[in-house]
């Protein structure tokens, strides 16, 4: 499409903040809406005086070479920094943290980004100009192009339209993308953790997936703010069950890893945390009606960087059109 057109972005996690930095350092007019507070989506950071809990996403690899050398500008802006290495890879896999936090790191990334969030989109509808976009403020935004990186089921609800124009494999092929949810709890401890340097533990068997130490990790002052994260069995079958009954039970499960005891907490369920059946392609485009394209990790994988590829190709994809 031409220099100066305009592309509205649902959502403000990696991909969605990707496709609109791409789009308009190439002379796009762009508009991000999100319905969270801030800027991350999983990427995501609870803090609250010196206690700070990253309860998404714990860290990211850097595989690709393009997203290789947008990580290497991060880490020279101070916005990211290496964590740990692991031990199973040639070489070692460098596994990189927010280097204040995960969503901090979002943040520095909405810079110079019109970025509107608590906005609630409705609907997205196509017109004769292109797309209009309905929002729970009242606002009705039009756009040539819309790129929408929420989740797959949230993304096909807001195109209630969509059977006008969106061939019906199509829409069975984007219906196959799954995800898996988390229940994640956020505590804070007396005394530091027993989760050994560099601060992250991931269990193979039992209802816990990951336990994360946010003191160790460099991100809180103490003395110990743990970030647990549930398997994907454990948040089904938890589904309907009260919070204090699934802490209770994260607690006792946790209990040789604390060290101390639990002064507070918090708990988090994902609906979406991982997609788990994916989307063929890096994204999904059409330019008929009019330029539209979704991404993110349903669709590069379950990765930061398979969101970030995700959002690039799908900015790519609106330059086509």
């Amino acid at each position: 499409m031409a220099r100066g057109s305009s592309c509205i972005i649902v959502g403000s996690g990696m991909a969605g903040l990707t496709a609109a930095r791409f789009l308009q350092q190439r002379g796009w007019r762009v508009v991000v809406l999100d319905k969270g507070r801030k800027s991350g989506g999983r990427m995501a950071t609870r803090c609250r005086e010196n206690h700070c809990f990253d309860h998404g996403a714990q860290f990211f690899t850097a595989r690709d070479p393009e997203f290789r050398q947008t990580v290497d500008i991060w880490v020279k802006n101070g916005w990211a920094c290496p964590w740990f290495t692991d031990g199973f890879t040639d070489g070692g896999l460098i596994r990189y943290r927010g280097a204040e936090n995960m969503s901090a790191l979002a943040s520095h990334m909405t810079a110079g980004l019109d970025v509107r969030q608590n906005t609630v989109v409705l609907a997205i509808n196509i017109g004769p100009g292109g797309w209009t976009i309905v929002t729970s403020t009242g606002t009705v935004l039009e756009a040539k192009a819309v790129i929408l990186t929420s989740p797959v089921p949230q993304a096909l609800a807001l195109l209630g339209g969509s059977d006008e124009w969106l061939a019906p494999e199509l829409h069975l092929k984007l219906e196959s993308v799954a995800y898996e949810p988390c229940v994640t709890l956020m505590i804070t401890l007396d005394h530091p953790s027993q989760v050994a340097e560099p601060g992250y533990l991931r269990l193979d068997n039992g209802p816990i997936a990951v336990i994360s130490d946010n003191t160790k990790k460099g991100i809180a002052k103490g003395p110990a703010d743990l970030t647990i994260h549930s398997t994907s069995s454990f948040a089904q079958e938890h589904t309907g069950a009260p919070d204090d009954a699934v802490t209770a039970s994260l607690l006792e499960i946790a209990g040789p890893y604390l060290g101390g005891q639990p002064i507070s907490w918090r708990l988090h369920r994902w609906r979406y945390s991982r997609p788990c059946v994916l989307y063929p392609e890096p994204c999904f485009s059409l330019h008929n009606p009019a330029p539209i394209a979704l991404a993110g990790d349903g669709f590069g994988g379950a990765r930061i960087e398979g969101a970030y590829l995700s959002g690039l190709r799908a900015a790519q994809e609106m330059e086509k059109g």
